[in-house]
């Protein structure tokens, strides 16, 4: 539900909508670099796969861990090189079939998030692993993990 009034040049809008608390991953590091994620929603594994495999490429990262994140064609991917915020988004922007609302939301709090939690009862799962000989951060250095509300 949406409830909207103008004054004059202004306008007050309100919204009610049902949402859910779940956890998740931030991509800052204890340096304030970032570690990299992608969110692919109704797009095959092929095609995921294909696109990071070639940014991979492109971008000489370490290995990329791909999670299934829902039933319905759902992707997560996680790759543990550092970078800064710009060339983070740069890299991210470079994929096809990036889900733009989560790359949104992304842009404006200034690092990535990625859902760990469950969301409509289930759990991203390892799903898929695009290996490389570059070396990874470790997972100490990662600083944030928080809780934070999703649409029900």
């Amino acid at each position: 539900m949406i409830w909207s009034r103008r004054f004059g040049r202004r306008r007050v809008t309100l919204s009610c909508v049902k949402f859910a608390e779940t956890a998740g991953m931030s991509s800052k590091l204890k340096d304030g670099h970032h570690i990299l994620f992608w969110d692919f929603d109704k797009i095959s594994i092929e095609a995921v796969f294909m696109n990071l495999k070639e940014t991979q490429k492109m971008f000489n990262l370490s290995s990329i861990y791909i999670l299934k994140s829902n039933p319905e064609n759902g992707y997560h991917a996680i790759c543990l090189s550092r970078h800064t915020w710009l060339d983070a988004i740069h890299i991210i922007t470079s994929c096809m079939y990036i889900d733009e609302e989560w790359l949104r939301s992304c842009i404006v709090r200034r690092y990535f998030m990625l859902r760990i939690g469950q969301k409509h009862g289930s759990y991203p799962k390892p799903f898929m692993l695009i290996e490389s000989k570059k070396s990874e951060v470790p997972i100490s250095e990662i600083v944030n993990f928080d809780r934070y509300e999703i649409f029900a």
